[in-house]
């Protein structure tokens, strides 16, 4: 069981975005994906989860074209949360964690006993069980993130794309959300997550891809690929790779080149 991409080629308009993509991800494994603006990690997410088509390559889902599958099928395998947060409907917060069963089971049948079960244990892990009868369209930016994995946890998948799921969380929930994500992959999900910090992925993930112009240029352990000199090849930083009290650390000390 694996979701894999082979020698993908993206190009968006005239734009080469990804090239020679060779990237995979496993039950068990929780990866990091890590680089700069504009590196491609979100792309790579989106090819993933069968939202782009490769130019050229292939992707596959356990062994079998994302193509061949049908949107339900799909579903039970896979999860996708975005980094656009945007919610377009004023349901309550129960009710939008509940569309993460929607593979499983329409809405118009109802989603069981299970699904029920699914949305609450969701919910209290993502500690917004307390907001379920609030408007989805009244929470903070952060609660609304929270909502969200919420859903994507709900729906059960076997593999889990999380694209800057931290983006608008505070300290204590971005804990919070990794130790989901690390409780899952030793439960046998696969989880791929793209993140701007480092200290996260040095310490929850399993293996790291580091991203620069469009290709993986280091994929490995995380003391292995979040080195100084990778760091200063791929993001332009001269930084402190260290370790406070057992925690990796990773401070920014100066850019080595003028940004454009």
């Amino acid at each position: 069981m694996s979701l894999v991409c082979e020698h993908a080629d993206v190009r968006l308009g005239e734009r080469s975005v990804l090239t020679d993509l060779d990237f995979s991800i496993k039950p068990g494994e929780l990866v990091a994906v890590v680089g700069a603006n504009g590196a491609g990690k979100s792309t790579a997410l989106r090819l993933m989860a069968g939202l782009l088509t490769p130019q050229s390559g292939r992707v596959l889902l356990d062994g079998q074209a994302l193509s061949g599958y049908s949107r339900q099928a799909l579903g039970q395998k896979l999860a996708y949360l975005p980094q656009d947060r945007t919610v377009h409907w004023g349901l309550a917060v129960e009710r939008v964690v509940a569309l993460g069963r929607l593979p499983h089971k329409s809405i118009a049948s109802g989603i069981g006993e299970a699904g029920k079960r699914a949305v609450a244990d969701a919910m209290a892990r993502m500690d917004v069980a307390h907001l379920a009868q609030r408007s989805v369209a009244r929470l903070s930016g952060g609660e609304r993130a929270r909502v969200l994995f919420a859903r994507a946890l709900a729906q059960e998948a076997t593999y889990l794309i999380a694209d800057e799921p931290t983006a608008g969380l505070d300290p204590a929930h971005a804990l919070i959300l990794f130790e989901e994500l690390q409780r899952l992959s030793r439960e046998g999900k696969a989880v791929v997550t793209a993140l701007h910090d480092l200290s996260l992925a040095a310490r929850y993930a399993t293996r790291v891809a580091l991203f620069k112009d469009g290709r993986c240029i280091a994929d490995g352990q995380p003391t292995e690929v979040l080195s100084s000199e990778h760091l200063a090849d791929a993001f332009g930083i001269d930084a402190i790779v260290s370790q406070v009290e057992g925690f990796p650390v990773f401070l920014p000390r100066a850019a080595l080149r003028k940004l454009t």
